[in-house]
């Protein structure tokens, strides 16, 4: 096997396994959580590694399958960044979901039509290097929108993050986010570069792709499974050296809180994370004791969302927290203008969503 091709086998094999992997932890994690976000987010790894399987074992003449399978997964990135940055927010979602999509169609036509896969291991002669390169267009526009949107989305987001009272982490998180994904959209026009000989990565003109394409998907898969699964030590890294925080402890919540609920709400560590940073937020709106804010939002939970309620983050369940029971409480502890704190309360969360999936995963 000529040392070029041999690269590109080695690196699908490593993106695989990462977006398998991850996918499968991002599964658990949206089933768990009940996230819609996470949900379209492990779709995507799975369907990365779908597309790979298909490209390894579907005859490269049956293109309905691999066009069936290809860059599926630019829709559901699409997606992803709406629920887990953009839900209830203004965003340009609509514009780009709908181009996504309509490229993604366009996509799936033109490689039944014109019959080209990239890369190429049938020589393509310079009259139909027109129609090629078209189907270059499609594919990498795609991956442009998508991935550049979710990029832009958690630069804005990391640069947000310096105002809240978050660990070092949280905020780093979104920069490994832009910048793996950032990456992966400009490698993309790096595929105009692989050699149309139908030799691929194997041709001796591709030197330059070989230079740009492998190292950066390969960088992409790591930095990606990295950055969704967060093992300890990345988490530590991120941090700059700094003990991670612990989560609230039983004796840090107001003793008012019944000891079975506090129970339920301490088995689920992402949880608590979230209420120790809306806490903060709520005892500084209200002028009590962080812990009784923090109890506060736990009996609101455990009053309006039930056995259940206590292991989940989504965001329209923390939003109906805030605006009935949480609201309630308030009043009931008789504190003045408890509609305008739910109010303030309800914009930190919706500002801070995404913030609270990192947090949670």
């Amino acid at each position: 096997m000529p040392q070029g091709e041999l690269v590109n086998v080695v690196v699908n094999v490593i993106f695989g396994l990462s977006t398998a992997a991850s996918g499968t932890y991002l599964a658990v994690r949206a089933c768990k959580m009940r996230s819609a976000a996470l949900a379209f987010l492990s779709l995507a790894h799975f369907s990365f590694f779908s597309t790979l399987l298909t490209n390894a074992f579907i005859p490269a003449d049956d293109y309905f399958w691999r066009a069936l399978a290809a860059a599926n997964y630019s829709v559901l990135i699409v997606l992803f960044t709406k629920f887990a940055f953009y839900k209830d927010k203004r965003s340009p979602f609509k514009v780009v979901f709908v181009a996504t999509l309509s490229i993604r169609i366009v996509h799936f036509i033109e490689m039944n039509l014109l019959r080209y896969v990239c890369p190429s291991y049938v020589p393509i002669s310079a009259d139909r290097l027109g129609g090629y390169y078209f189907h270059l267009i499609m594919l990498t526009s795609q991956l442009v929108v998508a991935f550049g949107w979710l990029a832009v989305a958690a630069f804005k987001e990391y640069a947000a993050a310096k105002a809240e009272a978050v660990e070092p982490w949280v905020r780093n998180r979104y920069a490994v986010i832009g910048i793996s994904h950032a990456m992966y959209a400009v490698m993309s026009f790096a595929y105009f570069l692989v050699p149309t000989d139908g030799l691929a990565f194997a041709s001796p003109d591709a030197l330059v792709a070989n230079i740009i394409i492998p190292p950066i998907v390969t960088s992409y898969g790591i930095l990606s499974f990295l950055a969704w699964t967060m093992p300890g030590w990345f988490k530590r890294l991120l941090n700059g050296g700094k003990s991670l925080a612990v989560p609230s402890q039983s004796q840090d919540i107001s003793s008012d809180v019944p000891g079975e609920v506090k129970d339920k709400a301490f088995t689920t560590p992402e949880l608590m994370k979230v209420i120790d940073y809306l806490g903060n937020k709520l005892a500084a709106m209200i002028k009590k004791p962080t812990g009784a804010a923090k109890g506060l939002l736990i009996m609101a939970i455990d009053k309006e969302l039930g056995e259940f309620g206590l292991y989940t983050t989504h965001l329209s369940q923390l939003l109906k927290v805030t605006r009935n029971s949480l609201k309630e409480l308030i009043k009931g502890v008789g504190i003045e203008d408890a509609d305008a704190i739910v109010v303030q309360l309800s914009d930190e969360i919706v500002k801070n969503q995404s913030m609270f999936l990192m947090m949670a995963t």
